[in-house]
């Protein structure tokens, strides 16, 4: 199906007028627009790398799905039948063709925040080891954490929320970043005391196909 390529205002605009006669609109055009408009599941995917950042949305209705890769002031929608969105988010958050279930390999959870990691990692790319231990102090293994902070590879947050049978809205959050070697590590977004809990790429997945009921 072609792409439709949108500003967010534009967006907002042409799902307000969907119900306004117009007979110079594109059928295929508002047919995407009508799945964005009658959603029942709305996400929002924000993956990094280093200074690189990659957006993603996406709405569906219960039979079809409409993704929105956004680039600069625009989202290029895509439509797609329903069941291929939960592959489409687990691939968009790098989850896909990587290392399954792992066990967690005894892994404990790290006693920092996600934003201290990144931190100590910044700072170990600039090779400043003393600012990164002292990000991480609150490890109880300072080592074990500067290893995992410079391994960091990429890192996400999806949001989700769905409406269930009776019009209630519900939400759910995955947000992970991905240590190459030392793992994933799952965290709550905006922690500041939170632990990094050690997860894989197969329970990550799971997850994200959860906020799609």
């Amino acid at each position: 199906m072609p792409a439709l390529r949108l500003t967010d205002r534009e967006l907002t605009t042409a799902v307000a007028q969907l119900d306004r006669p117009d007979d110079t609109r594109d059928p295929d055009a508002t047919a995407t627009l009508r799945v964005v408009a009658r959603a029942i599941v709305r996400v929002e995917l924000r993956r990094s790398f280093g200074d690189a950042v990659v957006e993603l949305r996406a709405w569906a209705d219960e039979h079809e799905a409409v993704t929105g890769r956004v680039e600069g002031e625009d989202i290029e929608l895509r439509r797609a039948p329903r069941e291929a969105l939960p592959p489409a988010l687990v691939r968009a958050a790098g989850l896909a063709g990587g290392p399954g279930a792992d066990g967690h390999d005894g892994r404990s959870p790290l006693p920092v925040s996600a934003s201290a990691l990144l931190a100590a990692r910044d700072h170990l790319r600039t090779g400043d080891r003393a600012a990164a231990a002292a990000q991480l102090r609150a490890a109880q293994d300072v080592d074990a954490a500067l290893s995992v902070a410079d391994t960091i590879r990429n890192s996400f947050v999806v949001q989700g929320s769905w409406s269930d049978a009776d019009g209630e809205w519900h939400a759910g959050t995955v947000a992970a970043l991905d240590a190459g070697p030392g793992g994933w590590w799952s965290f709550v977004p905006g922690a500041t005391d939170g632990a990094l809990e050690p997860t894989d790429a197969d329970a990550l997945s799971a997850r994200l196909v959860r906020l799609i009921p």
